[in-house]
């Protein structure tokens, strides 16, 4: 702690002083940094620090004095009217008020020493500097035909309702300490051998503590119980701010405090200097940057290009991959990933449709929910048919497939038809077991068409030949289909 400032001038033995002059000596302070005082700390042993103030605004008041006992103080004098709670406040205004926020310690060691047929209570609390009550420390007893004692603990939020700890009644004599203080922006309290924990954030801790009172309570003309108060403390903390930085120069300050994040962060930002390349161009005479990132991933360079206008309108310009397939290409194989997967769930639906109206058909004859279990097996079907037809008719005619991987999805759906039909009657028994391995295999082999998983295939199969394999496999769906369609109708019919 820095507290005198010395000026000392010397001269050596007799020679002449030299010309030395002081022109100017300034000190400087944090202006919101404060030397907190001593605590405001009573032992009870006297009553002048709380002179008897009922003008103070807290409850019914009535005369009454904070008597003194052998290193104690003991309400004593209260009258017997009026009806209900009343009592004498008294009250000390701390010398050094303080920021609620930096409360360090309140704590009062009270006593009751319990006796039946009397009630009584006694309240020590701080109160901010517009005399509203923010702490208390209060125990008493308010039962008049038994004997319940309570000491507890509670914080009056500003604005909000008190919050109270739950410690529990006692029959016996109590002798206890409540401590409440703030700790990272939590009223914290605790009840040594009885309670501890927390009453809520600190709703404003702006608030200035400026008084601390003392409140004595007579029920009506019932006899007041034995209340004594043996200690009251009141400490301010220093105040809370923030520990000086190490820094060495580098992205993340002290290289000792987080090697794996500097290295992350200079990467990440040594990558974005050395392959971001940004530009301002007028487009309808409104100013525009350009920010591409171009970057080397498994021998292939991609591209990200975007515009920022000068309001943040942000627009993907291209997403692009050089060397290997494109983003429309990515988007194709996505789309058909997903309509491969509608495919092969419409065919297993079919499939177990068909078993369905096979058991309906030998277990219930001519019942009218065999001709429901064919309705749904066929429906399923020709969905399960139409919708990759349909696609693949639409990306060969716009030019998003070849002809030789338009040969691999028919020939796929041909497999399936295959699997179906026969699956179905002749080797049913057989492909039971197995179905869901071949519908898997089927799957891949559909996806392999799309260019997903294989794309040589597209490759291999591409040449001269590739259109007359087409119309071979579109044949032999037409030949399958009717198959399967006068197969079901043999069967009605049988």
């Amino acid at each position: 702690m820095i507290k005198y400032l010395v000026l000392l001038g010397c001269q050596y033995s007799t020679t002449p002083i030299v010309d030395m002059r002081i022109q100017d000596i300034n000190i400087l302070a944090d202006p919101n940094r404060r030397i907190p005082p001593p605590p405001f700390s009573d032992d009870c042993s006297s009553n002048s620090n709380f002179p008897l103030d009922n003008g103070f605004p807290w409850g019914v008041t009535t005369y009454g004095e904070l008597s003194i006992g052998s290193s104690y103080l003991y309400p004593s004098a209260i009258p017997n009217s009026p009806s209900g709670w009343h009592g004498p406040n008294f009250v000390h205004v701390l010398n050094d008020p303080f920021r609620l926020g930096d409360l360090s310690e309140f704590s009062v060691e009270g006593e009751l020493v319990q006796h039946s047929s009397q009630m009584g209570a006694i309240n020590v609390a701080l109160f901010d500097e517009n005399m509203q009550i923010v702490l208390m420390v209060y125990w008493g007893d308010a039962w008049a035909w038994d004997v319940k004692g309570y000491f507890h603990v509670a914080y009056y939020p500003q604005g909000e309702s008190a919050q109270y700890d739950s410690t529990p009644t006692t029959t016996l004599s109590i002798h206890r300490t409540g401590k409440l203080w703030v700790h990272d922006g939590e009223m914290q309290y605790e009840i040594p051998g009885y309670a501890t924990g927390s009453l809520g954030d600190v709703v404003n801790p702006e608030r200035v503590i400026t008084y601390v009172a003392i409140r004595a309570e007579r029920y009506s003309a019932y006899t007041l119980s034995d209340l004594r108060v043996h200690q009251i403390t009141v400490s301010e903390g220093l105040p809370t701010t923030p520990a000086p930085m190490t820094a060495d120069g580098s992205w993340c300050g002290n290289i000792n405090e987080n090697r794996l994040t500097q290295n992350a962060v200079e990467t990440g930002i040594n990558f974005i200097r050395n392959n971001l390349l940004s530009w301002w161009a007028l487009e309808n005479f409104w100013p525009v940057c350009h920010l591409l990132l171009s970057f080397v991933v498994l021998d292939l360079i991609q591209e990200i290009h975007l515009t920022i206008d000068l309001i943040g309108i942000t627009q993907l310009i291209a997403l692009q991959v050089n060397g290997g397939p494109s983003f429309d290409d990515f988007l194709s194989n996505a789309v058909n990933f997903v309509f491969a997967s509608i495919f092969a769930m419409l065919l297993q639906s079919a499939v177990v449709a068909i078993n369905i109206f096979d058991m309906a058909s030998t277990i219930m004859p001519g019942s009218p929910w065999c001709a429901v279990a064919l309705g749904v097996a066929v429906g399923l079907t020709i969905l399960a048919y139409l919708a990759p037809i349909g696609v693949i008719e639409n990306d060969l005619a716009s030019g998003m497939i070849s002809h030789g991987t338009a040969a691999w999805r028919y020939f796929a759906i041909a497999l399936m038809i295959v699997l179906v039909i026969f699956g179905w009657k002749t080797l049913k028994n057989v492909l039971g077991a197995t179905t869901a391995v071949l519908l898997g295999v089927v799957f891949e082999i559909h996806l392999c068409g799309a260019g997903i998983w294989l794309p040589w295939i597209e490759e291999v199969s591409s040449g001269p030949r590739t259109k007359w394999g087409s119309v071979i496999l579109l044949g032999a769906l037409a030949l399958f289909s009717g198959l399967f369609v006068y197969h079901l109708i043999m069967s009605v019919q049988g």
